[in-house]
Parts: structure tokens; sequence; C-alpha cells
């Protein structure tokens, strides 16, 4: 499974010190408008509001540690509790993950093509991982050498 998001909103608050939430905007049809997530500030400082983060979900194996790669910008774990396919909206199915530890979300719930949801097992624990994607027009410019 693999999706695009923009982290649209970084939320910090006295009253809820060691907690940062970060809002994601979807950038493709997954069946709900946002996801916002919570998480500590070390992982939160190390994304960029404006940037866009391209996530994947990967199956976990059992006994596995389900550690996040060097370039991960943030990364947890849930276990698919539910698929829905409806009659009254072929070619898709609903979704739904419960996260492994307090994301600040009970539940991720997304809308997504059958050819996504096909190969995902109800009750299997996948591992969601967001790698920042470089835009082009971030990346530096090579100074060119006017002096004359």
């Amino acid at each position: 499974m693999n999706f695009d998001t923009v982290l649209n909103l970084r939320t910090e608050s006295a009253g809820q010190r060691g907690v940062v939430i970060l809002q994601f905007v979807p950038q493709q049809a997954i069946g709900t408008q946002q996801l916002t997530l919570s998480t500590g500030p070390a992982t939160a400082a190390a994304m960029e509001v404006g940037a866009r983060y391209n996530w994947t979900a990967v199956e976990v194996q059992p006994g596995e540690a389900g550690t996040a790669g060097p370039s991960t910008a943030m990364s947890f774990s849930a276990m698919l509790n539910q698929r829905i396919e409806s009659a009254s909206q072929p070619g898709v199915a609903t979704l739904q993950f419960l996260p492994e530890v307090s994301i600040g979300a009970l539940q991720l719930t997304m809308t997504v093509s059958l050819a996504v949801s096909s190969p995902l097992l109800v009750g299997t624990t996948y591992r969601f991982e967001a790698v920042r994607v470089e835009d082009p027009a971030d990346q530096a410019q090579v100074p060119t050498d006017s002096a004359a």
C-alpha cells in the first residue's frame, strides 16, 4: 500500500507537553480528507510543514521488531482490523487499521481500490512509514560563477 500526503499543520500545546499533532492531507483519494497523528517532538522535528511525504504500509512478520529505515521520517505499526466491500461502492474497499501504540487516533480508516486492498490480510500488522519526497525545486541550485 502506498500513498502521498502533504504535511499541512503541526500543532504543539502547553496543555499537552511532549506531544506534537501532525495533520497530513492525502494527495490521492484514500477515503479521508486528512490523517491526524500525534507523535513526540523528536519525530516531529524532522518533518516540515508543506513538505510531501510518501507513505508505504508493509507487512510486519511475526517476531519482527518493525524498525524503520534510515530515511523514514515517521513510522508506526497498525493491525488491519476490518475490510469492508460493498455492492453500493463497487471497486473499492474500506480498511480500518488499529494502531499498536497511541498515535492520537483510535483507528485509521481509508477507502482504497480493490487492487490495493486485495493483498492485505485482516488480522495482520502493517508498518506505516513516511519518507519525505524531495521536490526538484527544493534541491539546492548549483551556483554559477558570475565573476568576470
